[in-house]
């Protein structure tokens, strides 16, 4: 028990084996790796989850108004975005994360995303939408 907790870590995946790498040995060794090897790219940015990163593309795709906003801005916005999805008392996060990729990107919900860029409109206001909210007046309207 107390051999494993002092044993060295090296650089292989743990993970299936479940043996958990304890954090200062980690920080070493990503120290070391850093250098050895020069800085990651983007090292001092947490990188981004894959919901973080599917509504960052959510957010660009097809937005009219992209060159307004740098990029990094744009990440901002979706992590913000990402968490409160998380937080959302429904517990359906991965279909709350796929209904907003979906829905956000279309064209008559482009008012809803520049809100949400523009900070006028709360990520909150995006994860209480439901079926018939995210169509279009047309479609809510009685038109099929």
């Amino acid at each position: 028990e107390m051999g494993q907790r002092r044993r060295k870590h090296k650089h292989v995946s743990h993970a299936g084996a479940g043996l958990e790498v304890p954090s200062r040995e980690r920080r070493r060794c990503q120290q070391r790796r850093a250098l050895l090897l020069g800085p990651r790219k983007h090292m001092s940015q947490p990188s981004a989850t894959r919901p973080e990163r599917a509504l960052l593309a959510a957010l660009k795709t097809d937005n009219p108004d992209i060159d307004e906003y740098p990029e990094r801005y744009l990440r901002w916005v979706a992590a913000r975005l990402a968490r409160a999805l998380e937080s959302d008392e429904t517990g359906q996060f991965a279909d709350r994360v796929r209904a907003v990729c979906f829905n956000l990107p279309k064209p008559h919900n482009h008012e809803r995303r520049r809100a949400l860029c523009n900070r006028t409109a709360p990520p909150s206001s995006i994860c209480g939408l439901r079926g018939d909210s995210w169509a279009s007046s047309d479609r809510r309207g009685g038109g099929r």
